[in-house]
């Protein structure tokens, strides 16, 4: 199933739940904010490039979502 998307869209449904929420959460919300963020697909992980100067990359770490809002706030804060 996952073979016939792009990498970036296997890449957010792959994970399990909670993370795979919290994932696709922060990618509509960071692609949302400003018609100059883009979205590629750069080591592995998708990168989000603002006036194309790359600033934020998706991961899945331990404490995703607790440190999803202070992540967000320094990307969306440049």
């Amino acid at each position: 199933m996952l073979d016939n998307l792009k990498p970036i869209d296997a890449y957010f449904l792959k994970h399990d739940e909670p993370i795979k929420s919290c994932l696709q959460f922060l990618r509509g919300y960071i692609l949302a904010h400003h018609t100059t963020i883009t979205e590629t697909w750069k080591y592995g992980v998708p990168f989000y490039c603002y006036k194309c100067s790359y600033r934020l990359g998706l991961m899945k770490q331990k404490n995703l979502c607790k440190s999803a809002q202070s992540a967000l706030s320094v990307f969306l804060s440049l």
